[in-house]
Formats: C-alpha cells, structure tokens, sequence
C-alpha cells in the first residue's frame, strides 16, 4: 500500500509541476515517499482508513480542476462575488480539522482564514464556491476518512 500511494502522489506531483528536472524528481519522489509514510503510520495507529483516505485524494484532486477551471472564469467574465462564511464543524479530530481546513485552501477561491471553537471561517472568490462546504459534502467526505 505504501508504494501504490507513493505512486500516485509521484504521479500528481509530475503532473502538476510541468516541466520537471532532475531535481524537481527527486523532491518530489522523497515528498511522496514521506506523505506515504506518514498516510501509513496513521492509517495504522488507526486515526485514518487507507482507502478513504485515497478515495478522498481522488475526489479532492477532481475538485481542485473544477474549481480551478471555474476560477479561471469568474476572473475573465468579471464576475467576482467575495464572500465571507462561516461555518460550524464539530466532533472531530485535530487532523480531521487540518485535513478539512487544507481541503478548503488547496480548492481555488475559497480559503480557510480561521478554525476556532469547531467555527471556521472561510472567504471565497465566489459565493458559488461555498456551496459544497455548506451542504455539508465536504465534511462528510472528510469525516468517512479520518476517525
């Protein structure tokens, strides 16, 4: 399991950095090693379930094109609607907080300012942005896997 999520963090981080050297490989292939090794050891020590977790990478890689495709159009039609939410999570981990609070911030246009006392307050570009968050898909994805 450890290789096959090396794998695919290698694979996204190739994608993602265009026209990689030498040196660029190789961070990346020592950066997917560790988040491997780190995903693994919690997924033992029981605080994540492996293939939740890789379903979500999935789904949170999805999300982070569509949302920057829609960015990419808010911007050139003008139409930026800024808003500020905030939004009630509760009966989680510490890590389920980072991972729900990273989610938001690695999407494009929303961005998580502040996670106190289970509120967290988001700014988005849009207001269409905060849709997934307050209904709530967001949270769920995240709680099926962090324990």
């Amino acid at each position: 399991m450890l290789f096959i999520s090396a794998f695919y963090y290698f694979s996204i981080w190739c994608i993602l950095s265009g026209d990689p050297d030498t040196t660029m490989l190789i961070t990346g292939f020592i950066a997917s090693l560790t988040i491997s090794y780190l995903v693994n050891r919690d997924t033992e020590q029981g605080k994540i379930k492996f293939l939740k977790f890789l379903q979500y990478s999935f789904w949170l890689t999805k999300e982070v094109s569509k949302s920057s495709l829609t960015t990419i159009k808010i911007i050139l039609t003008g139409k930026i609607r800024p808003s500020f939410e905030k939004i009630e999570i509760s009966n989680i981990s510490e890590l389920g907080h980072t991972i729900f609070d990273n989610s938001i911030t690695l999407t494009r246009g929303p961005v998580c300012i502040s996670d106190k006392n289970n509120n967290v307050l988001i700014h988005a570009l849009h207001t269409d942005f905060l849709h997934d968050i307050k209904s709530g898909l967001l949270e769920h994805k995240m709680r099926e896997t962090v324990k």
